[in-house]
């Protein structure tokens, strides 16, 4: 079991300013113990991944990657973190969040469109 008073860092690439907060809003009402470090396009995540474990830049515990990153993509910030010995062991989900209206509309139904709410 983790120790309660153990910070638990986490890694997040999104270029979605509210998804960041949901996520970090999430996490404060979970009473997590986290430091929650976010990047908003994937040449920042990819330095950032690069970096980890090296000149005192800390190691996460985990990586929220989405991959709809702008300046790359989400698969870049992947392959940087793949490189770093550093990060060997970092659990790396990935996301891929997108609207498509007409298809998911389609796949929804009609009774769940937002113009007919």
């Amino acid at each position: 079991m983790a120790k309660p008073n153990l910070i638990r860092r986490i890694f997040l690439a999104e270029d979605n300013v509210a998804d960041v907060v949901l996520v970090r809003e999430a996490l404060e009402q979970q009473s997590l113990n986290c430091e929650l470090t976010a990047y908003p396009n994937a040449q920042a995540a990819i330095l950032a991944a690069e970096r980890c474990g090296t000149d005192g830049y800390p190691v996460p515990d985990l990586m929220l990657v989405d991959l709809n990153l702008p300046c790359g993509h989400g698969c870049d910030v992947l392959e940087a973190a793949a490189r770093n010995p550093a990060l060997n062991w970092c659990e790396r989900p990935s996301c891929r969040h997108s609207w498509d209206p007409p298809a998911t509309w389609k796949e929804l139904g009609d009774w769940e469109r937002p113009d007919l709410l």
